[in-house]
C-alpha cells in the first residue's frame, strides 16, 4: 500500500475513522467518507478490516483495556493497605500515596486517548462497546465489593450494603467522564482527580461496611483483639 506524507494507508485509514467516529458515532459514520478522507479505495480498508466494527474496535480498544488494567491494579494495591493496616487505622488510612499516582496515570491515560474516550463514551451505540459505561460500572462495584469485603475480615464481622457499593460505582464512573468532558486542563485535572478518588476511596468506602455496634465500636473491639 503507498504512503502520503510519510502516512501508510492503514494509519490514514484509522486517523479519518477516528474522526468520523468521533463526529458521527459509530452508527452513523460512513465507510465512504472514511476512505475518501484517507484516499484509499473501499477495497483498502477491507484488505485492513473485516468490517466497521473491527475499525471501530482497532481504535476505541487499546485505551480500554489499559484503563481496565489500571484500575484493577490500584485496587489490588489498595486492598493491600488494608490487609496489612493495624486495623485502628482503618477509618484513616492514608491512601493519598497510591492514589496521586494512579491518579497522575489515570489523568494521562484519559487525555492522550481523549478523543477515542469520548467516542466510547458519546459514540458507541450499535457497537459491541455500547455497553461501556454498565461494563465500567460492573468493574468498579467488583472492586469496591473485594475492598469491602477485606475489611470486613480485618473487622471480624460486619455486612456489606449492597445498594451503597452500587452507588459508589455509578458515582465514581460518573465523577471520571464529568471530568473529562468538562476539564479541558489536564494539569487542573490531575488536581481534580486527586481529590475525588481520595473522596471516593476513602472514608466514603465505609458507608459501604455496616458493622454492629457501628464502625468505630467494632474499630476498638477489633483493635483489642489485635494487640491480643
Amino acid at each position: 500500500m503507498s504512503q502520503t506524507n510519510g502516512r501508510s494507508a492503514k494509519e490514514r485509514l484509522m486517523e479519518c475513522a477516528r474522526e468520523e467516529f468521533f463526529a458521527k458515532g459509530y452508527t452513523k459514520a460512513s465507510l465512504r467518507k472514511i476512505c475518501a478522507n484517507a484516499g484509499v479505495t473501499t477495497g483498502a480498508l477491507y484488505f485492513f478490516f473485516k468490517d466497521k466494527a473491527e475499525l471501530f474496535s482497532e481504535i476505541v480498544s487499546p485505551p480500554y483495556y489499559e484503563l481496565i488494567d489500571l484500575i484493577s491494579k490500584y485496587f489490588a494495591k489498595s486492598e493491600y493497605e488494608v490487609i496489612s493496616a493495624d486495623v485502628r487505622s482503618l477509618p484513616s488510612i492514608n491512601f493519598r500515596p497510591i492514589s496521586s499516582k494512579f491518579g497522575d496515570e489515570l489523568i494521562r491515560l484519559l487525555y492522550e486517548n481523549k478523543k477515542e474516550f469520548l467516542i466510547l463514551i458519546n459514540g458507541s451505540e450499535g457497537s459491541e462497546y455500547s455497553d461501556c459505561i454498565e461494563r465500567f460500572v460492573e468493574l468498579m462495584e467488583r472492586c469496591y465489593r473485594s475492598f469491602a469485603e477485606k475489611m470486613c475480615l480485618r473487622l471480624h464481622g460486619g455486612q456489606i450494603n449492597d445498594y451503597v457499593l452500587h452507588w459508589l460505582a455509578h458515582q465514581s464512573v460518573s465523577s471520571i467522564i464529568h471530568l473529562l468532558t468538562h476539564q479541558a486542563d489536564e494539569e487542573c485535572a490531575k488536581h481534580n482527580v486527586e481529590i475525588i478518588i481520595n473522596c471516593i476511596t476513602g472514608n466514603r468506602i465505609h458507608a459501604a461496611v455496616e458493622v454492629p455496634g457501628g464502625f468505630e465500636r467494632t474499630i476498638q473491639y477489633a483493635g483489642k483483639d489485635q494487640k491480643q
